[in-house]
């Protein structure tokens, strides 16, 4: 009996590792999608529909959700006609969000969020979120090793092709550190103009 269990176990734990190897590889062939399509706005739709059924099929999967915002954002870019823009933006920031609410502490679905939010119009509401994302990153990426760097969650999402792990991990923290300044600057900016 001990033996049909274990057995069971390690069949049930294979099969969701290949389940999870396998939206990773089609969430890395939308990524190519999604490459396409922010060089070629022709593109933007077939992203778009790519991301819109992985979504329906993994509705809880945060770097689906992730890569599906900034598909929007990219409709939200060709968008010709302003009311068209924001609701194409609103949809992004909601795909953002949800993500963020399925993996709060993702530092890349946080790191793509600030970064999202950050570029949006004032009008959008967005800055804060971005604060409080870069805020987070700014007290989790420092404390990390490389290696815990290198092996969070969707990693394998951000990786170029032949980075070693420190490699990977002085990249990110170079990019935490190139925000957090970045925030600092439009913050005293903001308090400058406010005065």
């Amino acid at each position: 009996m001990k033996r049909i269990l274990l057995f069971f176990m390690v069949f049930v734990t294979m099969i969701a590792s290949l389940s999870a190897t396998k939206l990773t590889e089609q969430i890395l062939k939308g990524k190519g999608y999604y490459i396409e399509a922010a060089e070629n706005p022709e593109k933007t739709k077939i992203a778009r529909a790519y991301f819109e059924d992985l979504n329906r099929l993994h509705p809880e999967e945060p770097f689906v959700e992730v890569y599906l915002g900034s598909v929007y954002y990219l409709e939200a870019r060709d968008a010709g006609f302003p009311l068209d823009k924001m609701k194409w933006a609103n949809r992004g920031n909601k795909q953002f969000d949800a993500a963020v609410a399925h993996a709060p502490d993702n530092i890349f679905l946080r790191m793509d969020r600030g970064k999202n939010s950050l570029y949006l119009p004032g009008i959008m509401g967005r800055f804060k979120v971005a604060v409080e994302d870069f805020t987070f990153l700014g007290q989790t990426v420092p404390q990390m090793s490389d290696h815990e760097i290198y092996t969070t969650q969707g990693a394998a999402l951000y990786l170029r092709e032949g980075e070693t792990e420190k490699a990977f991990a002085v990249r990110m923290r170079q990019f935490v550190l190139y925000y957090e300044g970045h925030m600092a600057l439009k913050e005293k900016e903001g308090k400058k103009a406010a005065q």
